[in-house]
C-alpha cells in the first residue's frame, strides 16, 4: 500500500508542476506580442467564415478599402484564427492600407485585451 501512495504522490506533484509551469508560460494579459497574418475586413470575414482559409487567399486590398467593408472594421487572420481589431487599431489599419505599396499580409505588434 505504501508503494501505491508513493506513486500517487509523485503523480500529483508532477501534475501540480505542469499546471504551474503552463500557467507561467502563457503571455501576460495586455502584454505586447508580434503576430503575423492577413488583414481582412469584418464584412468579408463574416460573409465567408465557413471557408475563410480559402477566401482570404483571393481577398484584395481594394475590397478591404471599399466603404461598406471599411465601415465594419478589420481583423487579423492568423493561424486559422480571426482576431478583431478595436476601433483605434482599425483606424490605423485603414490609414496603412491607403498607403501605396501596402499589403494585406502583415506583421503587427498587438495587445490582447479580450477574447
Amino acid at each position: 500500500m505504501k508503494k501505491g501512495l508513493t506513486v500517487f504522490t509523485i503523480l500529483a506533484a508532477a501534475l501540480l508542476f505542469l499546471a504551474w509551469t503552463a500557467g507561467g508560460a502563457s503571455p501576460a494579459k495586455n502584454a505586447a506580442m508580434e503576430m503575423k497574418g492577413t488583414i481582412i475586413d469584418n464584412n468579408c470575414a463574416n460573409a465567408n467564415k465557413k471557408n475563410l482559409a480559402v477566401f482570404i487567399k483571393t481577398h484584395t486590398k481594394e475590397c478591404a478599402l471599399m466603404p461598406a467593408c471599411m465601415a465594419t472594421g478589420y481583423a487579423l487572420y492568423s493561424g486559422s484564427m480571426l482576431y478583431k481589431f478595436d476601433k483605434a487599431s482599425t483606424s490605423k489599419i485603414a490609414d496603412f492600407l491607403k498607403l501605396p505599396g501596402s499589403k494585406l499580409d502583415v506583421v503587427v505588434m498587438v495587445k490582447m485585451t479580450g477574447k
